[in-house]
């Protein structure tokens, strides 16, 4: 399987059912080659709406360690605001 197929294979498991595989899947993404993971963003950014606390931080962890990932910065800022304390 090509990195490419990898990559796609993570984004779409941020559609699980399970919060535990959607959070470990964010993790990963995170912390694999910026370079390498550019496709997730759109994904990540999308998931920082999922309805479960874990899964949103993993996927702001995740955007936090990509450098130069400006797209995320307004998702990420709305997610700060959410009244959720969890």
């Amino acid at each position: 399987m090509s990195q490419k197929q990898e990559i796609e294979r993570l984004i779409s498991k941020l559609q699980d059912e399970d919060k535990d595989a959607r959070a470990s899947v964010a993790w990963t993404l995170g912390w694999m080659v910026e370079e390498e993971v550019v496709d997730a963003v759109p994904a990540l950014i999308l998931a920082l709406q999922d309805p479960e606390p874990k899964v949103r931080v993993a996927v702001a962890g995740a955007l936090g360690r990509m450098e130069g990932v400006v797209d995320a910065v307004p998702a990420l800022i709305l997610a700060l605001q959410d009244s959720n304390p969890e």
